[in-house]
């Protein structure tokens, strides 16, 4: 996961990413899981109780990803929960990634869900979402102002961000690593969007919806 996670991104085989290592708290149980969750991260621990795993980033570099296994004697709930794991180091990654500066929520969740599509094929999770994503799109003609969403989204929206995350990367995935970049570099997410894809965020919804046969996608 770490190695693809690398070349996905471009950093040299060896590179120093995490401070120190990434610590990976994984709980049989969901009960666990929340008694620690509560124990030590409690200011978050109601707001995030749904939760089938967190990753913690701290402002000091520190990463903590914390998960449950829950039932694994069905082979597509350990693909799930591996997935999990995959989607939550994923974000830990992005925190450490060139500079702490946040990245808008379509984008962040878009590029942690889209890495079980590479690293965990067998979880199918992503697809899932991305069918109940496109449903909704089409039955609503609109992204729910995904991309203007702060702090969380819904649950459906995470198969549009994730579609969307690896449609920019089908058309070019070093011009998608220089976008992103740029955003860790402080600059507005729609500006990168124009610099190196040559269109606005309205352009880049039309050009998703045309592909998904839902024309006049708007936000």
């Amino acid at each position: 996961m770490f190695a693809r996670l690398c070349q996905i991104f471009e950093f040299p085989p060896g590179s120093a990413v995490w401070n120190g290592k990434c610590i990976v708290c994984a709980f049989v149980f969901q009960q666990q899981f929340l008694q620690f969750e509560q124990k030590f991260f409690s200011e978050s621990a109601q707001e995030f109780s749904g939760a089938s795993g967190l990753a913690h980033m701290s402002s000091d570099g520190n990463v903590l990803i914390s998960l449950f296994y829950g039932d694994i004697s069905k082979m597509e709930a350990r693909w799930k929960f591996i997935g999990i794991l995959v989607h939550e180091t994923t974000h830990g990654f992005m925190h450490r990634y060139r500079a702490r500066q946040r990245i808008p929520i379509w984008l962040e969740e878009g590029i942690a869900d889209s890495m079980p599509v590479v690293i965990v094929p067998a979880d199918r999770q992503t697809f899932l979402k991305q069918r109940s994503g496109l449903e909704r799109m089409r039955m609503t003609g609109s992204v729910g102002g995904l991309m203007t969403a702060q702090g969380h989204i819904e649950v459906w929206q995470y198969g549009i961000a994730s579609g969307l995350v690896m449609f920019l990367i089908k058309q070019d995935s070093h011009k998608f690593k220089k976008f992103l970049d740029d955003i860790k570099d402080g600059k507005d997410w729609e500006a990168a969007l124009r610099e190196h894809y040559g269109c606005s965020a309205e352009e880049l919804l039309f050009h998703f919806g045309r592909v998904n046969r839902v024309p006049r996608l708007t936000f």
